[in-house]
This record gives C-alpha cells, structure tokens and sequence, in this order.
C-alpha cells in the first residue's frame, strides 16, 4: 500500500503536472510525507521471521537472556524487601503421597527439576497464607539450580484461571513483559507463531503460576487450570485458594484426576509468630510482652487474637503497624475491633497504610496525617484501576483507564481548538489561504491518530532484540524517546514534502510545512503511551486522585513496601490489602474491652 500510494502521487504529478494539479496541490506533499513515513516504519519494523538455523541461535539467545533478566528482577526485589533479620517460616502439609518427604522449598525446587517424567506442583493456601512468597522463593530456588538445559522459570501473576490456556497464556504474558519475544518465527514443523510461542511450545519455560485467593473447582473436586498445565506435557507451579467448603478429588492427589503433589499451606506457628513480632520492633521490646504471653498460653489459636495472627499476612500487617516505638501493640488485646479475628485484620488493614507512610524509609520523611489521608486516597485509585484492568498491575501505561473516556476526549477537543486558534491568528498575521488551515488539521490528526493504534502499549528501546530486566521509569523514559524520535521523524518528512512541494511549484506556503511539522511532532507525542500518560496524571492531579509527579510516588510506595515491582510493573503486595484500599472499611470504635 505504501508503494502504490507513493507511486499514485508521482504518476499523479509527472501526468498532470504542478501548474494543473488544482484545488488538490495543499495535499500533496502531506500525501507524499504519509507514504514516506510508511515506508520509514517498514524499515523500523524489527528483524523477520526466523527459520532454521537462525530459529536455533535465536531460541538460545532468548533463553539466555530470559534467564539473565529474571535474575537481575529477583536481584533487585530481593534488595528492596529490606530481608528481615528474622522471616517468618512457612509451614505446609502434603495433600498427596508424592510430597510427603518434603520439607523445604529446597526439595520442593528439586523435584521439579529432577529427573524422570515432567512433573507439576500444586500449592493450595487460604487468603494471606503465602502462596505468593512460596512462589517468589521457588522462582529464586529453580533459578539457581537452573543449568543451560533446564527451562527457564517465570513467576507470572494470574487472576482469571479459570479460562486459563496455559500454553497460550504464558506466551501472551512473556510477550507483553518482553516485547522482543514477539518476533515471529517459522518452527521446525512449519507453523508460523512467535518466539514466545515455540519458547512455551518447546518445553524451555517453567510457568510458576501464582492464582488467585480462590482457585475454581469442577464439581467433582478437580481444578481445571491443573488439568490444563497437565497436558502441557512440562513441569509447572500453580499457587491458589479454594472456595469454601468445596471438596478436592482424592485418588492419588487433589485437584487432579492424575495426581499433581500437592501442598496445602497451614498457619503459622504461633512461637514463630512472637519472635517474628519482637524482631521487627524498634525500641523497646517489651511492648510486646502481653501479647506474646498470650500467643504463648494459647497455642491452639483457640483466641481471636491467636487465630487472627496465624495467618502470615495478618502477622505481617501487626508487625508493621506496630513497629515504630510509639505504637502499643496491647490495643491488640484491649480494643473493641479485637473481638474477632475478621475485626482484627480489618483494623490492621485500616492502620497499614498510615504506618506504612507515617515513618521516614530509605530517604523518604515521614507524612503528616494529613498527607498520608491524601497517599490512601491515591493508592484507591490505584487500587480500583489496577484491579478493574482483570490483571491487577499497576501499569503507568494503563493507568488512562481510571480516567473517564469523556475527560480524554475532552482534553484532545482542547487541543484541537488550541490549534485551531492558533491556526486563525496565524491566517489573519499572514494573510495565507487554504493550506495553513488545512495543513495544521491535518498534521496535528495525522500525528495523533498515527501513534494512538501503539497508545496501550509503551514502545522499548529499538536495542532490545533480547529480553533484560527493566524498572518502570527506564520503560517510560523508552517510550518517551521513542514517541519523541517518531514525532521528530514525521514532522521532518512533513516539513521537507511541503519545502520541496514549494520548490517544485506544488504548494506556494513554504511555512506550513514547518509549522505542520512542529504540529505534527506534538500529536505524535500525545498519541504515544508516554503522551496519554502525561495526560492521565495531569487529570488525576487535578481531581486529587493522584500526586502529579506519580511515578515518583510510585517509587515511594515500592520502597515502603506497599508495591513491588515485576516485569516493568508495580503490583500490590497482596490482593487482600489491594481489595481492601479499593474498599475500605471504616475502622470500628476504639473502645477498650475486658481481657
């Protein structure tokens, strides 16, 4: 199309000539501009399909650097979890024979590894019971066991397993972490798909996928998104919960008519629980000393207080209200909200926020209660944007969909008058026709309208021909280099068609094409991910749903432990505190009760 639409505009002008090109003279050089940037994006498309031999070197590359770049994201969550000095164990029991000798995470890692037939795993857990961390931990574990010919395991996030097609899935997900993996390639059988594809197709990726709080169960007990990996024929994970009261298939494990091994996740000891406490306070530790007398006289979580501390995120949540030196964790015991373990954890939920941002962290002060009512009001919006886009990521290049659709165009009408404004001043100051005003429209349409179709998804640098490790400022700064290099591109092409259009007799305004390709740099930039975002955080500023400078505070929150970055996404540390900053509940009165 390309070589025809620029064929048709020399033909055009060798047959009719510039001296009769008529009313049409204005839209030629945009025309031959459009071709030229067709042409430029033909070239910019990437490398080919691969086949054969260069299928072969490509697999390996992609392999290598899929491992390097999981390591180096492993690396740098492991350095920003500020480790504990003291983490709390996680306790399991096998639900099938397969893992009854296993203890740690260590040998969970070596069985799927191991020699012999692919073999998958199956960790069942209630909501807060560290699914995700036994996920996380096999991730590191498998990568460090990992040697050239094992496959390369990815820890990715699912929410909807249900409708889960493994194969398919993975390298949809693969695609969008790492956009160089979408190159398309010609497999040995002559099936024509992506590198993603015949990765997930040739057995060199271990999927660790980590589910939702509540895993779907067929009526006769089996899980169907186990089923599916199954038959995939390769050693998987799959993390998740099961919906209350529904029974497991029995035979040789749960879930699965076949028997994946399977582990079901149990509370926290309430031992390890006290020491977890007391380790992470600041000050004086015997703030802590009713409670832990109490966890120590009641063992069998036979208290709301015990029951609501043996779950590790609950656990976790208490250790983090409670650790600066002014907090009194005796409330725990004390308080009204403390009559049920329900009421304990929402009022935790309640309070982590506040603390979270109430103390000075890795160069970050402390807020002032006013400033951390604003942080809980941001973080909601994320919250509900993230949850309400299926996929629960906070991705910067998403986030335009917590903006209503109205305000977007509304700010697009507003350029439009902007430059339509301009273009009427421009008239009146130098007396010109119809090529100023039709030559702003369209470039500034041409521009916008070219990049909105790469709006959703951010652009990376044209030196990724492999996977590696990005943080989501490097991925923004990409985009915005890229949206900018393109934008420059257009309105060059523009501005050089209408200077020779104005050469050649074409078009007699030699200063619209300047200004159209000053325009043009511009819509192009507002269409690019970068542009829409820069919009988005504007507009969420102004309505106090978001600070304006938002990946800095996205930062922040990262490093105060509230997100946690994967994949050039952040993403909340659990979907129960996600959940519950979408829809907090008002805190219950804190009243003081009898022990």
């Amino acid at each position: 199309m390309v070589l025809l639409a620029s064929a048709g505009v020399a033909w055009y002008l060798v047959e009719v000539g510039p001296d009769r090109a008529g009313g049409i003279k204005p839209l030629l050089p945009p025309a031959a501009a459009l071709a030229a940037v067709g042409m430029w994006r033909l070239w910019d498309a990437g490398p080919g399909a691969a086949a054969g031999a260069e299928l072969t070197d490509a697999l390996d590359r992609a392999v290598a650097g899929l491992a390097r770049a999981q390591e180096e994201q492993w690396a740098a969550q492991g350095e920003a979890r500020r480790l504990e000095p003291s983490a709390l164990p996680i306790r399991w029991r096998a639900v099938s024979p397969a893992v009854d000798t296993d203890r740690t995470i260590d040998q969970l890692a070596d069985r799927l590894l191991g020699p012999g037939p692919a073999r998958g795993l199956l960790v069942l857990g209630r909501p807060g019971a560290g699914k995700t961390n036994v996920a996380r931990e096999l991730t590191v574990r498998l990568l460090r066991r990992r040697v050239a010919a094992d496959p390369v395991p990815v820890l990715l996030p699912v929410t909807d397993l249900n409708q889960l097609s493994p194969n398919d899935w993975v390298a949809e997900r693969l695609v969008a972490a790492y956009e160089c993996l979408g190159r398309p390639v010609v497999s040995s059988d002559g099936v024509r798909r992506n590198l993603a594809q015949e990765l997930v197709a040739t057995g060199r990726i271990l999927p660790v996928l980590d589910g939702s709080d509540v895993l779907p169960v067929y009526p006769d007990g089996r899980f169907g998104v186990v089923e599916a990996a199954e038959a995939t024929g390769r050693p998987f994970v799959v993390t998740g919960g099961t919906p209350p009261g529904a029974a497991t298939a029995a035979g040789g494990g749960a879930g699965s008519a076949s028997g994946t091994p399977t582990i079901e996740l149990l509370p926290a000891d309430l031992g390890d629980v006290a020491r977890f406490l007391v380790a992470g306070t600041e000050g004086p530790t015997g703030r802590w000393s009713r409670v832990v007398a109490h966890l120590n006289d009641h063992p069998g979580a036979d208290t709301p207080l015990a029951a609501a501390l043996g779950n590790p995120l609950v656990a976790s949540l208490a250790r983090e209200v409670y650790r600066p030196a002014g907090a009194e964790p005796d409330e725990l015991l004390t308080c009204a909200w403390a009559a049920t373990p329900a009421e304990i954890g929402t009022q935790l939920l309640n309070a982590y926020v506040p603390a979270a941002f109430g103390t000075a962290v890795g160069g970050h002060p402390a807020r002032t209660p006013r400033q951390v009512r604003r942080v809980g009001r941001w973080l909601a919006t994320l919250a509900r944007a993230a949850r309400a886009d299926g996929e629960r990521d906070v991705a910067w290049w998403r986030l335009h969909r917590a903006v209503p659709e109205f305000a977007l165009s509304a700010v697009a009408v507003a350029a439009f008058l902007l430059v339509a404004v301009s273009t009427i001043a421009l008239l009146l100051l130098f007396r010109s026709a119809f090529g100023l005003t039709s030559g702003f429209s369209f470039s500034f349409a041409f521009g916008a309208g070219y990049a909105f179709g790469r709006a959703d998804r951010p652009g990376r640098s044209g030196a990724d021909h492999l996977p590696r490790h990005v943080e989501p400022a490097d991925l923004l700064a990409a985009d915005r280099a890229r949206g900018l290099r393109g934008g420059l591109v257009v309105g060059l092409l523009l501005a050089v068609a209408y200077l020779v259009g104005s050469w050649i007799g074409v078009t007699r305004e030699p200063l619209t094409g300047v200004l159209e390709g000053v325009v043009a740099v511009a819509g192009y930039a507002l269409g690019t991910a970068w542009g829409i975002f820069c919009v988005t955080r504007l507009l969420l500023a102004v309505s106090g749903r978001a600070p304006l400078r938002l990946m800095t505070f996205l930062g922040e929150a990262r490093d105060r432990g509230v997100l946690h970055r994967a994949d050039g996404r952040y993403r909340f540390r659990h979907e129960t505190v996600q959940d519950h900053l979408a829809e907090p509940r008002e805190p219950a009165v804190g009243a003081t009760r009898s022990q």
